[in-house]
């Protein structure tokens, strides 16, 4: 069987996870089809750790393996392991190491001119969410990707997990009867120091947690259904609720909003029936009451346990 050849490109916090098996290096130790070719990092250091944590990572999982009593896994792990290539260079991975997909896992800054020239290099690509930081950063990659025929992911785990899993299940059986309105909302306290800058992340808590929510929400309803509009939702719509915070150790204005509620409305053009969703993306708190689904007959409350009344 041919594997798909990855290389990765950035080795930071999303590289590793955290914990619970998150991570894209948990994920390639375990998906067979896909062979984890070369890592790439302008920090040789960081470079360099995440190089000797992959070799470990694959003995491991090659004992356990052994374990299991497959040998033909655990030697290919090993294999692996040993002709793992390591760059600093992004457009030398991708010319000379034979890939078949390159994962994206930088800061948002270089989403963009890391896919353009991926795609370009006629290579299959998976980015990191946000896709860019504005959607004029978007336009050039979806043109590369008619041009190129290759085939561009933007990576969400939520969906994939429960209670967002479970919750898609529920709605589709119509335990609730037609969904009326979704409330999604997703807070953290604080946020990571490269998220408080606009040159490299874009724009705070709307491009972090917002698609987290915006993606969830959209899953659960169905992908069928179009979004037909979106408006900031009053009273605090896309603001700075909380304008100094503690980053790198000192404190500092804050230069992107922390705070985000957006309303939109998801369409079904065959049901001709209409899914009101607000979200919530916050590194300041919740103001809404937690995430669930409104419908004819009944509510879904996401969570765990997740709850049907």
């Amino acid at each position: 069987m041919d594997r798909v050849r990855v290389g990765i490109v950035g080795t930071g916090s999303i590289f590793y996870g955290w914990g619970s098996g998150s991570g894209h290096l948990h994920a390639y130790k375990n998906v067979r089809e896909a062979q984890l070719v070369g890592l790439c990092d302008i920090d040789e250091a960081r470079l360099t750790q995440a190089a000797t944590t992959t070799r470990i990572g694959f003995e491991h999982q090659a004992r356990s393996a052994e374990a299991a009593g497959d040998s033909q896994r655990a030697e290919q792990l090993r294999n692996d392991a040993k002709e793992l290539l390591t760059f600093t260079d992004p457009s030398e991975m991708f010319r000379t190491a034979n890939l078949d997909l390159v994962d994206i896992m930088t800061t948002p800054k270089a989403h963009a001119p890391l896919a353009l020239q991926a795609l370009e290099a006629g290579l299959n690509v998976l980015c990191q969410k946000p896709m860019t930081r504005n959607w004029i950063e978007c336009r050039p990659i979806l043109e590369a990707v008619e041009r190129s025929g290759k085939l561009f992911g933007c990576a969400e785990n939520m969906i994939y997990e429960s209670p967002w899993y479970d919750a898609r299940k529920q709605l589709q059986s119509g335990v609730i009867g037609e969904p009326l309105l979704v409330l999604m909302s997703l807070g953290v306290q604080e946020a990571l120091p490269v998220r408080w800058s606009p040159e490299m992340s874009g724009g705070g808590s709307l491009l972090d947690m917002g698609i987290h929510a915006i993606m969830t929400a959209w899953f659960i309803c169905g992908f069928e259904r179009k979004p037909v509009w979106a408006k900031a939702a009053e009273p605090f719509g896309i603001a700075i609720r909380m304008p100094e915070r503690l980053v790198r150790g000192k404190f500092e204005r804050v230069q992107v909003e922390d705070d985000a509620h957006v309303v939109f409305a998801l369409d079904d053009q065959r049901s001709h029936s209409r899914v009101l969703v607000h979200i919530e993306a916050s590194w300041s708190g919740q103001d809404c009451p937690g995430c669930r689904i409104i419908g004819t007959t009944g509510t879904l409350e996401m969570g765990a346990p997740l709850r049907i009344t």
